[in-house]
C-alpha cells in the first residue's frame, strides 16, 4: 500500500490544480443537488462518478504522462455499465441493511422506542450495551461489504468482466489482501482528518489522493506494460488473485 500511495502522490502533485479543481467542482455540485428536494435522494446513485473520474485521470496520466480536465470524463462511454453497476451496489447494500435493521429492532424491543421519545438519557443508560452491540454488528458487516466491493468499480471500468465476474473477482482481491485493506482504511481515516483540518482545500487533495491510491493498488494486479484491452485477462488467470 505504501508504494501505491507514493505513486498516487506523484500523480496528484504533478497535476494538483486539476485534481483539486475537479474535486471542488464535484463537491459543490453534489452539495447543491443534495439540498434540492427529490434530486437529493438521487445523489447516492451518482456518487460513483467521483471515484471513476479519478481512476480515469490516473490511468490517462500513467498512459500518456499528460492530463487535461476532460480526461477526468474519459470513462463516459461506459456510463451505462457503471451506472447499472452502481444500482447493483446500492441494491445489495439495501438488501444487507434490511435484516440488520430488523435484528437491531428485535435486540432493542419495541418498548425501547417509547423510552427514547420520553427520556433519551434513560434510553442511553438502559440500552447502552445493546446499542454498542448493534454498532459493532454494523461495523463488522460494513467491513465485510467494503472488502467485497473494494475492486468492484475498478474492474467494471477497466475490464470487460460481467457484473457477477466483477463481484467474484473483487471479493477474491479483498479477501486475499485484508491487511492491505485495513491499512487503506487507516490511511483513509488519517488523510480525511488531515483534510478536515485545512477545510475544503485539504479535502480537495486528500479525497483524490485516496482514490488514486486505490487505483494504483489495483493496478498492481496487472503488468504495468499491459494495455487497457489486456486487463480482462484477470478473469482468466487462476493465479491473478
Amino acid at each position: 500500500m505504501g508504494t501505491s500511495l507514493s505513486r498516487a502522490w506523484d500523480d496528484i502533485k504533478s497535476n494538483v490544480f486539476l485534481y483539486a479543481g475537479f474535486s471542488v467542482v464535484f463537491l459543490i455540485v453534489y452539495a447543491i443537488l443534495s439540498l434540492i428536494p427529490f434530486l437529493g435522494m438521487l445523489t447516492g446513485f451518482v456518487s460513483f462518478i467521483f471515484n471513476v473520474s479519478i481512476f480515469a485521470a490516473c490511468h490517462h496520466y500513467r498512459q500518456t504522462g499528460q492530463l487535461e480536465f476532460g480526461n477526468f470524463f474519459s470513462w463516459s462511454p461506459k456510463f451505462g455499465r457503471l451506472f447499472l453497476g452502481n444500482l447493483i451496489y446500492v441494491g445489495l447494500a439495501i438488501l444487507v441493511m434490511i435484516p440488520l435493521v430488523i435484528i437491531s429492532i428485535a435486540m432493542l424491543g419495541l418498548s425501547a422506542f417509547s423510552v427514547l421519545v420520553e427520556d433519551p438519557q434513560t434510553f442511553i443508560i438502559t440500552y447502552g450495551s445493546t446499542l454498542a452491540g448493534i454498532a459493532l454488528m454494523f461495523v463488522v458487516v460494513s467491513i465485510i461489504f467494503g472488502i467485497w466491493f473494494f475492486a468492484y468499480f475498478f474492474l467494471l471500468q477497466f475490464t470487460e468482466m460481467s457484473y457477477s465476474e466483477a463481484l467474484k473477482a473483487s471479493w477474491k482481491i479483498g479477501r486475499n489482501n485484508i491487511v492491505q485493506l485495513i491499512a487503506f482504511v487507516l490511511l483513509s481515516i488519517g488523510l480525511s482528518l488531515l483534510g478536515v483540518l485545512v477545510l475544503i482545500i485539504g479535502l480537495a487533495v486528500t479525497f483524490p489522493l485516496l482514490i488514486a491510491t486505490q487505483y494504483h493498488f489495483m493496478r498492481n494486479f496487472v503488468p504495468e506494460s499491459s494495455g487497457e484491452d489486456d486487463w480482462d485477462i484477470m478473469k482468466e488467470a487462476n493465479t491473478s488473485f
